[in-house]
């Protein structure tokens, strides 16, 4: 087996959001701040490698029901 060369990686979440067209604007221009994503990855040399994304939405309404059924 091969050694590692990194190991002890701190692991990171970053919000990236995400623009998006209104709906029902007719101006094409028009734009709104959508709820964008959840990036999950390591830190490596100083770059940040994804491991892992997921729309922030689903996230939330994930982190939410795991409360509600913690609390029950």
């Amino acid at each position: 087996m091969p050694d590692y060369i990194y190991s002890n990686l701190p692991v990171h979440a970053r919000h990236v959001p995400e623009l998006g067209h209104k709906e029902g604007s007719h101006d094409p221009h028009e734009m709104v701040e959508l709820p964008g994503y959840i990036e999950i990855g390591v830190e490596i040399d100083g770059h940040f490698l994804v491991l892992f994304r997921k729309h922030t939405a689903g996230l939330l309404k994930d982190i939410q029901r795991a409360k509600a059924s913690a609390q029950q």
